[in-house]
């Protein structure tokens, strides 16, 4: 019953899927001011700030590939307040006034090629009443078009302001709003339309021609699943998003809708929001359920919620909501972090190195990124999860649970296991049709990932 056995097989790895199959890590979302703190440690600690910094974004194999901001609108959107980048329609976007534009740039210093993305939480106040339809149960046919340009925008001065404080601009962005239960189609097809032939109001010197080349992300739905199915009913729709993403469900919608846009669209498909680990794995082996480093919402939770929302729903970037916990501690929000940064008095800072470990078995062995970056690809054929659940995956914790990475020339790859249990579990694994000599050393790393045992036997094909 604890035996496993597959194939890695070379001859399988799909390198036409571009952008859809590529292994992109992780991602840090900045939002409901959980980086805010952050600003104080920049000031009052620059030293420790860089360490955060260089633990998230730096090294060989940097673990978070995208950091995504989503636009707050001057309101608690649940550990705190995100303040608007223009609070008039005559004001001109400010970039400063929150943490993630600035940390998006910080972190560029340290990773020129990191992903950027954006979205809003909702409307800020002088395009409220304009936009008070979107909250109905049919927002595409009640917010008239008319009032589709004020709430571009926004968005445009906003993606201009970055530019011109910080000299990047955004890769991703979302029209829609953060976590809709009813996605706005009309509104993302003329968003889509509107950002690619723009060609006026922008300052001098401003690179016009990859503002319209910006990709839409959609839909970022909680739970839901039906914006998978309207893109593969709707070729026109799926031209205008090349990229889907939602949160917090590792399973696709019953048509198997995402996994038909990534393997025969090539649509990239994300994770868009995510836990990161509750509890840190140091606390959580003192524990009397006998847990150890696993168990719901664990570091062993995320790995395992990351090999399965690949293998179900084809999920090929994870976002972590937060990365970084810098808010003070006793704010009303549930503390989900790799790194928790709440003393700026100090430059204290503190990190779930159980919870981090977990999640650089993925990334330190394993080339992160996109097409263009020769990112390795996933082999589709030797991944797979059992492990019971669609959020907290908190049943079935013993079943097979691993991921194959590939390199685009097969000259390498890596293996992720995954045992959240107290049972032993062997695998046998046929290795056949890679660009490896049969004598090149195997290296054996995932004994860190399980808390009690797992055994990996390896065969030449």
């Amino acid at each position: 019953m604890n035996h496993t056995s597959f194939t890695i097989d070379g001859d399988k790895l799909d390198l036409n899927a571009l952008d859809a199959n590529t292994f992109k890590g992780f991602g840090y979302i900045s939002c409901n001011n959980s980086s805010r703190l952050l600003l104080d440690y920049k000031w009052e600690h620059p030293e420790s700030y860089q360490q955060i910094l260089a633990i998230l974004f730096g090294g060989a194999h940097p673990l978070m590939r995208m950091l995504k901001v989503e636009m707050g609108v001057d309101a608690n959107t649940s550990s705190g307040t995100e303040p608007a980048t223009m609070r008039t329609a005559e004001e001109d976007a400010n970039v400063r006034r929150g943490a993630g534009f600035q940390l998006i740039a910080d972190a560029k210093r340290i990773q020129p090629s990191l992903k950027t993305a954006i979205l809003r939480w909702g409307e800020p106040g002088f395009l409220r009443k304009m936009w008070k339809q979107v909250k109905t149960n049919d927002p595409d046919q009640n917010v008239p078009e008319s009032v589709y340009e004020p709430m571009y925008q926004w968005y445009k001065k906003t993606i201009v302001a970055a530019y011109e404080a910080y000299g990047y601009l955004i890769d991703y962005v979302d029209p829609d709003r953060n976590e809709t239960k009813h996605p706005m189609y009309q509104w993302i097809k003329w968003f889509a339309k509107r950002l690619k032939t723009d060609q006026s109001g922008f300052p001098d010197g401003f690179p016009i021609d990859q503002y319209n080349a910006i990709k839409l992300i959609a839909a970022d739905q909680n739970y839901e699943r039906d914006f998978g199915d309207q893109m593969v009913a709707d070729k026109d729709l799926r031209v205008k998003v090349p990229a889907v993403g939602f949160h917090y469900n590792t399973d696709d919608s019953a048509n198997h809708s995402f996994t038909k846009l990534a393997d025969e669209y090539h649509h990239e498909v994300w994770y868009s929001e995510g836990i990161a680990p509750m509890t840190y794995g140091k606390y959580r082996v003192h524990a009397s359920n006998g847990d150890g480093i696993g168990g719901p919402q664990s570091g062993l939770d995320v790995a395992n919620r990351l090999i399965k929302s690949y293998v179900n729903s084809r999920r090929s970037l994870y976002l972590f909501q937060p990365a970084v916990s810098a808010y003070y501690p006793g704010v009303n929000y549930s503390h989900k972090e790799l790194i928790a940064a709440s003393r700026p008095w100090s430059g204290f800072f503190e990190v779930d190195n159980v919870g981090l470990q977990c999640m650089k078995h993925f990334s330190d062995f394993a080339k992160a990124g996109w097409d263009a970056e020769d990112a390795w690809r996933y082999l589709t054929s030797a991944c797979d999860s059992g492990v019971g659940g669609t959020e907290n995956l908190d049943y079935n914790q013993q079943a097979p649970s691993y991921m194959t990475l590939m390199a685009p020339n097969k000259q390498n790859y890596s293996v992720i296991f995954v045992n959240d249990s107290a049972e032993a579990r062997t695998y046998h694994v046929t290795v056949k049709n890679i660009a490896v000599s049969p004598a090149t050393p195997l290296w054996m790393c995932g004994r860190a990932l399980v808390p009690k045992r797992l055994e990996t036997r390896m065969t030449a094909g």
